[in-house]
């Protein structure tokens, strides 16, 4: 018995390949979306244990139109930072006044797809915590930040993406994003796959064996489904600095227990 390999292509190449058969003279889409689509090895540090999915969102090198518009609530102080925070894009921005509006009711949390701060808002911010809940700005989720402008331009032009785990097969997860149009040019798109590829790859965990395992590249309405080798653009496995470092965190752990 035979069996089909598939073609391994360059994220330029794939691109390529793809409009030409969106050119005019075929599917007649020259500015499809292009989006990437990633499999997962889901296996935690510690056996028969699995993450969980996730989401996150990355700021791609080449912005691209998306039918989308978001809506940004940013705080900060100070009239020089409130002008650049509206220049790089946010909805509504400001102090205390805003704090004040949100706890009359004036503006709803509820309006917004992201909330973020500028460190100097968050003791002010703390009145209305209550009402912001898990959308009350922190470093961790990356709303917090002192670079207000660049945290703007992330969540207004960023990429966001959830990686979603098998129910019944807790070791695989997927994701499909958007990475492009195919009226950009193809090594632009191709940049931004590689840029995607290496922020999932930033939250593999510290264990043996694959994280990322494929990966392929579709633009509907084309049914083609073109896979790339995604360790041209991340490391197949862990260094063994990383290693290491899991390593002694482990016997760390074991010798507090």
């Amino acid at each position: 018995m035979r069996y089909y390999r598939w073609v391994v292509y360059t994220a330029e190449d794939a691109v390529k390949a793809h409009q030409e058969t969106h050119h005019p003279t075929m599917y007649n889409f020259p500015d499809a979306l292009v989006c990437a689509k990633v499999e997962m090895n889901m296996e935690a540090v510690k056996k028969n244990r699995y993450m969980d999915s996730f989401t996150r969102l990355t700021l791609l090198p080449h912005s691209f139109p998306r039918d989308e518009e978001r809506t940004i609530l940013a705080f900060c102080k100070g009239p020089e930072l409130i002008k650049q925070a509206l220049e790089a894009g946010a909805t509504t921005v400001g102090a205390n006044e805003i704090v004040k509006k949100i706890q009359d009711g004036e503006i709803k949390l509820a309006d917004y797809d992201f909330v973020i701060a500028h460190p100097n808002m968050i003791t002010e911010l703390v009145p209305i915590r209550g009402l912001m809940k898990r959308r009350f700005p922190n470093v961790r989720n990356g709303t917090l930040d002192p670079n207000i402008c660049d945290l703007v331009k992330k969540f207004a032009a960023g990429i966001q993406y959830r990686v979603t785990k098998d129910e019944k097969q807790e070791n695989f997860g997927s994701v499909e994003v958007p990475v492009g149009r195919l009226n950009m040019d193809a090594k632009q798109v191709a940049e931004n796959i590689d840029a995607f590829l290496k922020d999932i790859q930033s939250v593999r965990p510290k264990r043996d064996g694959l994280f990322i395992t494929r990966c392929f590249i579709v633009s509907p309405p084309s049914t083609e489904v073109l896979k790339i080798d995604p360790f041209v653009h991340v490391d197949r496995t862990l260094s063994k600095e990383v290693q290491e470092d899991s390593d002694d965190e482990g016997e760390a752990v074991a010798a507090t227990a």
